[in-house]
């Protein structure tokens, strides 16, 4: 394995266990998720299905994708007009 590959591994290994909190206000916090999360699918589809792996990497995917959406939640409720450099 390349070493590409196996910092690949390493990242998506932690990013399962401890995913990665982007401060409140972060503009890209809602595109990591999603990127995660296609991550994380991308990862699932690999794995036999009923196999330990595919039932963590499942767990991971719903948990995910239900931070997606309360993040799109949370984008919506505070819109751009929230932002301190948006126009006025």
């Amino acid at each position: 394995m390349n070493d590409e590959a196996r910092a690949t591994d390493e990242y998506r290994a932690n990013a399962i266990e401890s995913p990665v909190r982007a401060p409140a206000g972060d503009p890209d916090r809602l595109l990591d998720a999603v990127t995660r999360l296609r991550d994380l699918e991308v990862q699932k589809r690999t794995q036999p299905v009923s196999t330990p792996e595919y039932q963590r990497l499942a767990d991971a995917v719903e948990r995910e994708s239900r931070r997606v959406f309360r993040l799109a939640d949370e984008e919506h409720e505070t819109g751009p007009d929230s932002r301190p450099d948006a126009p006025r």
